[in-house]
């Protein structure tokens, strides 16, 4: 529960941030590479994307290295869409990622409630 709360979290304030329009657009460039200037440009917007994206994963990953830490879990899973996943899992901490029982590389935010648990059976 704590788990998918840190990610539904991270991933509304990513949400939040698109909605208000923090895309990357808002990327500055200082000089505009004119003659005898040089064209800066500050976080592209692929690049920030890009960015935000790895940021959200290592916020993932430090939610759950510390909810399973603090709550002393033996085992416990992970549902995830197979794009952020292997990030996930390579930033949890060697004891964290040897108490996870069942990893599962799919996305369920848009599956129905009812169905979620068949996933972990």
């Amino acid at each position: 529960k704590g788990v998918e709360a840190g990610k539904r979290g991270a991933c509304q304030r990513h949400a939040d941030h698109r909605e208000k329009g923090f895309r990357g657009d808002h990327a500055r460039e200082v000089g505009g590479g004119g003659k005898g200037e040089v064209a800066k440009g500050y976080g592209e917007a692929h690049n920030l994307e890009s960015e935000l994206i790895r940021k959200l994963e290592k916020m993932i990953a430090m939610d759950i290295n510390a909810l399973v830490i603090k709550e002393d879990c033996e085992s416990w899973y992970l549902a995830a869409g197979k794009k952020i996943n292997k990030e996930i899992i390579s930033q949890l901490e060697p004891e964290v990622k040897a108490k996870l029982e069942k990893n599962i590389p799919v996305d369920l935010t848009k599956v129905r409630k009812a169905d979620i648990l068949s996933h972990f059976a």
